[in-house]
This record gives C-alpha cells, sequence and structure tokens, in this order.
C-alpha cells in the first residue's frame, strides 16, 4: 500500500506538470490498450512499462527519505501538524505566511496518514501561493463542534467567484493557465479517505472559501 500510494501521487505530480492534455499517462494507457495494430501495442506497451518502472523507483525514493511514519495512520494534532509542515510547504511551493485561527482550548486530534494531510495542505498551499505570489497569507482556522473539527483555509487572494465555485471540483477546471486542474480532485479524494468532506463555503466579502470538515479521532 505505501508503495501504491506514494506512487499515485508522483503520478499526481508528473502529470500535472506535461502541459498537452493528450500526454497524460491515463489517457496514454487508455489508447495503447485499444491499438489493433499488435506490432504498435507491443513497443508501446514496453514504452509504459519503462515509464512504470521510473515511478516504481521515484516512489521508493520518495519512501526512503520520507520514512514509514509518512504513510502510517495515527492520532494527529492537526494545528501541530500545519504548523511543523508549514517549513516544508514553503520549500517546495514557495514562501507564504501561515496564521493558525480560533485554535480550540482542548487541541482535538484527527486519525490521519501524514501522506493524506500533505495532499490536502500541501496542494492548497501550493494554490495559494500561485494565486497571490510575493506576500501570500496562509490562513487555517480550526473550531470544533459535535466530535468533528472545521477546518477553514483563507489565504489572502480573492477566494472563489460564483463561476470559478461551480466548477471548481471539475476534472482539468484551474484558475492557473496552463495548469492541469488536479489539485482540488486530489484534495477531495485525500479528504474522503480521512472519513471527512470538503466544500467551499461563501465568507463575508472574501469569495468562497475551502472548508473541510474530519471527525475528532476515536469517533
Amino acid at each position: 500500500d505505501t508503495y501504491r500510494y506514494v506512487t499515485e501521487r508522483v503520478c499526481h505530480q508528473v502529470r500535472n506538470a506535461l502541459a498537452p492534455a493528450d500526454t497524460e499517462l491515463i489517457r496514454f494507457e487508455r489508447v495503447v490498450r485499444s491499438l489493433a495494430d499488435p506490432v504498435a501495442k507491443a513497443a508501446l506497451t514496453d514504452i509504459l512499462g519503462s515509464l512504470q518502472a521510473g515511478f516504481d523507483r521515484a516512489s521508493r525514493a520518495v519512501e526512503f527519505d520520507r520514512g514509514d511514519g509518512y504513510m502510517t495512520w495515527a492520532a494527529v494534532d492537526l494545528a501541530d501538524w500545519v504548523l511543523g509542515a508549514a517549513v516544508g510547504f514553503a520549500g517546495r511551493y514557495g514562501h507564504a505566511s501561515l496564521v493558525l485561527r480560533a485554535l480550540p482550548a482542548v487541541r482535538p486530534r484527527v486519525w490521519a496518514a501524514p501522506f493524506l494531510l500533505d495532499v490536502v495542505f500541501g496542494n492548497l498551499w501550493s494554490n495559494a501561493v500561485q494565486k497571490v505570489g510575493a506576500g501570500c497569507e496562509f490562513g487555517v482556522e480550526l473550531t470544533t463542534a459535535d466530535r468533528t473539527i472545521d477546518v477553514l483555509v483563507r489565504d489572502s487572494g480573492p477566494g472563489f467567484d460564483d463561476t470559478a465555485r461551480a466548477a471548481a471540483f471539475d476534472s482539468r477546471y484551474s484558475t492557473h493557465p496552463g495548469n492541469r486542474g488536479r489539485g482540488l480532485l486530489e484534495i477531495a479524494e485525500a479528504v474522503d479517505r480521512l472519513h471527512g468532506r470538503v466544500a467551499l463555503v461563501a465568507v463575508a466579502g472574501a469569495g468562497h472559501r475551502v472548508s473541510i470538515r474530519l471527525p475528532v479521532e476515536g469517533t
């Protein structure tokens, strides 16, 4: 499972970096499988095998660097995790100042694998920096109610307008020209694995923002 999930993440990152939609690996696999020409099919299958072997080697390198704990589920203090992860996010995606708001007096924990939290908050951080650029502020507001923890992510950008909100979770939709439009899809998939839900909610004077609800550890 560790290799599979990390390899999937590497594949997402590679696909997101490819400009032409027709070179996306999943589409390439489908085309190869549908070919009637056995010679062409055999040759392209070999190429696919080489690509997959490369992804496998990359996933092992990621796992070696991160350690098995990266995929291990545990009770996580979300505020502490975000504070710690912000340093790595700034190095990978660009600098933003982190602001944690409305921290509960009793800090709840969520049952999570760091890998999945990385997918959620890493994508949000990356999107914020791309949209805002220099001077970006990345704000996370944590509140609790009914054995859940609500996370409102509000950066210093303009938020989602009505048009963007309607299409935000559609495949290939992006407000950044040239991007693959997979960020929110990856976030939604990761939140689902965390047994939570994600939505865009209206914030007065700030457009629509990403809201995530996760169960408190033990529920």
